[in-house]
């Protein structure tokens, strides 16, 4: 089990003990733009089956599937996408949301790099299944959905995947900017 040092209270810091931490302005730049990859927590509230394109119809048990997807040119209106009721079906999660699962949460990582294909090896590391070929039509890995029987935002593997990685998190409906 993993120690955290205990975090200071803000309003009892010493400001003679604050000093400035540096930071390449560059790489700050480059990764604070349009790009990056996202999870989404979608929640399924009973065991569906769902046409998923050329997947065919796939059963889906009750419980949460994390969905690892990217926006390298877009990220804030590809999430946003997910969120909309109309829309054409593009991607097999297209397919599901938020028809069929409602997103609980979403997390962007902000990032210059490719990031899916790690992220979707971490997951398969933690998660107890998949739904193969779903996502990764694109990819070398067997599925970017992910079930979990409970929810994966309140375990801490899950939640580890994403603070290495992530600059904020957001679980509201975001816009397109």
């Amino acid at each position: 089990m993993k120690h955290f040092p205990k975090l200071a209270d803000p309003a009892t810091v010493d400001p003679a003990l604050v000093r400035e931490v540096r930071g390449d302005q560059e790489t700050v730049h480059k990764n604070s733009g349009r790009s990056g990859t996202y999870l989404l927590v979608l929640e399924n509230s009973s065991m569906k089956r769902i046409d998923v394109g050329k997947l065919g119809r796939v059963r889906f048990s009750k419980g949460y599937y994390v969905y690892v997807g990217s926006g390298m040119n877009g990220l804030d209106c590809r999430v946003a996408r997910h969120y909309r009721t109309k829309k054409s079906t593009h991607w097999h999660i297209d397919h599901i949301t938020p028809r069929h699962m409602p997103i609980v949460r979403c997390y962007k990582i902000r990032s210059a790099l490719r990031l899916e294909e790690m992220i979707v090896k971490r997951c398969e590391k933690i998660a107890p299944g998949n739904i193969q070929g779903f996502g990764s039509s694109d990819s070398s890995r067997r599925s970017h959905l992910f079930f979990f029987p409970s929810p994966p935002h309140e375990r801490r593997d899950f939640l580890d995947i994403v603070l290495d990685l992530m600059t904020f998190s957001e679980n509201s409906n975001p816009g397109c900017y």
